[in-house]
């Protein structure tokens, strides 16, 4: 049997009064892949944070191991230094430095001297980003990059590095299909070198594609531990859960569209560069539909969002109108009023106040509906909070409690609630399962249905083509900047989806 590179022993840990690690075991051997699973909130991160060093020793109980030898990580340095990196959940990177810089951050090569030597730091960045796959121009600032983008960054300064052990934590959250194939190749490739490796992921298709054993976390235990080749997906969801999962997607075949609620025309916007990253969209989505919205990374479509909120200002000869009334020109608060909402890509940098609480974060968009000659109607506003926690089941102690403190998919269901407390007639979703376990988006799907219900209208972005092809009534395909395709019916599945998205099929 291989050896064991990394092992943790009886681990304990506890933020506050909150036990979020009780007792695990965990071990991972040369040449072999593991695959972590549970809820929001169950202690995979945590238990990565440990292994990483982001948790200093003298912070937790229990033992770390490497190579069998007992370690005392006081920060990311020194796991770096024993030879084990990782790619966190939450992306991390210095803003204002290039893609060259990050990838190659504190690990420059360097000439006689010490002067750093930029021809070859270069050629590095360039070889790890081609290792993986991506085509990111190298000179660009790590904060004009997507979430999809930032994401390859770091999975490329991961590769760059000379780690024995590599913890992927959700890398795959932000990624578009290509992206994600081409992830598992690099991580089957590191198992035939010998390497040890975590994979963190919500996805169970990326777990069942790539890892040799599964462990099951539950409220911060280890529950089960399976051989991939000897367990089902369901075995799985009914071991994470505590229960069995009847299904992620709600029936749709009820729905029964009404009038136009956002009209589209002729939109187009630019990049943040020369480029036109919008050019000649034109679409209607009605009321009580559901439209998805698909393509790769950078295909358009986030861009064609913030288009419609007026974060990205709309070409000359661009239309835009919510339930008639056109807001090709107005401001983003305006068209909050005419009806619109956006639940961005990135919940904690652009959907969230982190540390403002639960129920100021619910009122954020609609504050100004429980005040009257400048006083706030606190009984309302705080009853109208409950309701949201009800209705959505978000888990927190308290509406008090800060927002940070919740699980992934709690804050998610804050930032749907902070959005249908100002009632919108079209709801704009940019990646809305992002980073949440099966559970919470069976959830989230069965909230979004229940929305069309009542007449919202919905559309969907999604980079995960079961999604699209579950619970969308139609699909608009997006290939550099365009429509490539509308998809309905049958003809939408996953393997169509995939088509166009390529730029291969015919529009």
């Amino acid at each position: 049997m291989a050896e064991a590179l990394v092992k943790a022993a009886k681990v304990w840990v506890a933020f506050g009064g909150i036990i979020a690690l009780k007792g695990v075991d965990l071990e991972v051997r040369a040449g072999e892949v593991v695959g972590l699973i549970g809820a929001n909130g169950a202690g995979k991160s945590t238990l990565m944070k440990v292994l990483a060093g982001a948790i200093p020793h003298g912070s937790y109980d229990g033992t770390v191991f490497r190579r069998d030898k007992a370690v005392a990580f006081c920060n990311p340095r020194d796991a770096e230094a024993s030879g084990i990196g990782l790619v966190p959940q939450e992306i991390v990177g210095v803003p204002h430095l290039s893609v060259m810089e990050n990838i190659l951050l504190e690990r420059y090569p360097r000439k006689l001297g010490g002067w750093i030597d930029w021809a070859r730091a270069r050629e590095e960045a360039a070889a790890a980003l081609k290792a993986i796959g991506a085509a990111i121009p190298m000179d660009t600032p790590f904060d004009q990059l997507s979430a999809a983008a930032q994401q390859m960054v770091l999975l490329a300064r991961l590769i760059h590095g000379s780690a024995e052990v590599l913890l992927f934590d959700e890398p795959t959250s932000s990624l578009a299909p290509p992206e994600v194939a081409r992830l598992m190749e690099v991580i089957r490739d590191m198992r035939a070198a010998g390497k040890a490796v975590i994979l963190v992921t919500h996805r169970l298709a990326e777990i069942f594609d790539v890892c040799d054993r599964i462990q099951v976390f539950r409220d911060g235990q280890s529950v089960a531990i399976f051989d991939r080749d000897d367990v089902t997906m369901d075995e799985v969801v009914a071991a994470m859960l505590g229960r069995e999962l009847a299904s992620i997607f709600p029936a749709k075949g009820n729905r029964k569209p009404g009038r136009p609620m956002l009209e589209v025309r002729c939109a187009a916007g630019n990049s943040s560069g020369a480029a036109t990253a919008v050019q000649d969209v034109s679409f209607t989505l009605h009321m009580g539909e559901v439209l998805g919205v698909f393509g790769l990374v950078g295909a358009g479509r986030t861009e064609l969002l913030e288009m419609l909120f007026g974060i990205r200002t709309c070409l000359p000869g661009s239309k835009i109108e919510v339930d008639g009334v056109d807001i090709s020109r107005a401001s983003t608060r305006d068209r909050v009023v005419a009806g619109l909402g956006l639940i961005t890509e990135d919940r904690k940098r652009n959907g969230l106040v982190l540390e403002m609480s639960v129920h100021g974060n619910l009122l954020m968009a609609s504050i100004n509906r429980f005040a009257w000659g400048g006083l706030r109607n606190k009984p309302r506003e705080r009853e109208t909070v409950l309701d949201f926690i009800e209705k959505l089941n978000i888990r927190t102690a308290t509406p008090e409690l800060p927002v940070r403190n919740l699980s992934g998919g709690n804050q998610q269901k804050v930032v749907f609630g902070k959005w249908l407390s100002n009632r919108p007639k079209v709801l704009l979703l940019d990646e809305p399962t992002r980073g949440i376990d099966v559970g919470a988006k069976a959830e989230l799907f069965r909230i979004l249905s229940d929305l069309t219900s009542e007449g919202m209208a919905i559309l969907l972005i999604s980079s995960e083509t079961a999604e699209i092809a579950s619970f969308c009534d139609r699909a608009l395909v997006m290939y550099r900047g365009r429509i490539a395709r509308e998809l309905t019916g049958q003809n939408m599945n996953e393997a169509s989806l995939l088509t166009a998205a390529t730029g291969l099929a015919a529009s």
